[in-house]
């Protein structure tokens, strides 16, 4: 923290009170602001700004401090905590002397958490070859569980007044879905077994295992594309209903068959064409608008997995209208 300069005498109180939140953030992870920086494809100067207080930064920032400083320490942070920085940043952003920054800045927020009564959540979450780490991944998801659960604490009360702070129930489905036609993936069915372990565990992810003829792990070199089509079906049909979050996880092998064209995810029967794999979008899109379902989280570890998220329009024309929240991963 030597090369970061005092907090300077003309910040406001919202001002210095985030900067000073985000520096204790930032110091737990022992590195320096252009290692950091560089670390997370940012500009080391403006990154000096935000942790100054002399420049607003947007909340993914302050998301990816979270995140790293589980991964660093090896226990997520408490959703407690991402709560209190999430009412200093908003102050921030009522403090902000511009007001059209504060609408940019509102406005990244609102497409990353609706706060509309008939909330809903689609992450899209391109996991790296690091998270079959253990340590890492644990820290990871718990990070992102727990914002989840920040995020929906801030929900303002329902249609009826109700406020929105009953547990939900999380019901999962993990796939890990070897394809010869793409070739053999040495550690997929430990990574999905270890995923979905983290999941399932009431001390982590706190979802509901199943097993029997629709379990919630499928992983292997025999999984076809209408079992994961089935799986996916009846994974949306049990959560809504119980009114549940869905957790949906999807491991192995995708492809776009052209650029900036769909994910089409590869199980063992697919040979690299469309009509042979799943459209994991579209996929995601009839998930979100089963009735009672109360939230889709996407995690996805695929080639190309950033284009699994569903666009603005098609979510609009679902049945929700639009009333989605949607937000991207950190790498």
């Amino acid at each position: 923290m030597g090369e970061l300069r005092p907090l300077g005498d003309d910040l406001n109180d919202a001002s210095r009170a985030l900067a000073e939140a985000m520096r204790e953030l930032f110091e737990g992870l022992h590195v320096s602001v252009r290692r950091y920086a560089v670390r997370r494809h940012r500009d080391p100067g403006t990154f000096s700004r935000y942790l100054n207080g002399t420049r607003l930064p947007p909340w993914q920032v302050i998301n990816d401090l979270f995140a790293d400083l589980a991964e660093h320490r090896g226990t997520a942070v408490t959703t407690e905590a991402v709560e209190f920085v999430r009412r200093l940043y908003a102050s921030a952003v009522d403090a902000a002397p511009s007001p059209k920054r504060a609408v940019e800045i509102l406005e990244q927020q609102l497409a990353d958490a609706d706060r509309a009564s008939g909330w809903s959540s689609v992450r899209g979450d391109v996991l790296g070859d690091a998270l079959l780490d253990r340590t890492e991944r644990i820290a990871d998801l718990q990070a992102r569980l727990n914002q989840l659960e920040a995020d929906r604490s801030a929900e303002p009360a329902g249609p009826g007044g109700e406020e929105m702070t009953e547990d939900l129930r999380r019901h999962v489905l993990v796939v890990g879905a070897q394809c010869a036609d793409a070739g053999w993936l040495d550690r997929l069915e430990e990574a999905a077994r270890g995923l979905h372990s983290v999941l399932t565990d009431p001390a982590f992810g706190v979802c509901v295992a199943r097993t029997g003829e629709h379990p919630s792990l499928l992983a292997g070199a025999t999984i076809a594309s209408d079992d994961i089509r089935r799986a996916v079906r009846e994974a949306v049909r049990r959560a809504g209903e119980e009114n549940a979050v869905l957790v949906v996880a999807i491991l192995g092998h995708g492809f776009t068959p052209t650029r900036g064209a769909d994910l089409y995810y590869m199980a063992a029967d697919s040979t690299g064409t469309a009509g042979s794999a799943i459209n994991v979008r579209q996929l995601l899109l009839e998930a979100v608008d089963e009735p009672g379902v109360e939230g889709i989280i996407a995690l996805i570890d695929t080639n190309h997995a950033a284009s699994a998220m569903p666009d603005s329009r098609s979510l609009a024309d679902g049945l929700r209208e639009g009333r989605t929240r949607c937000g991207r991963s950190r790498r």
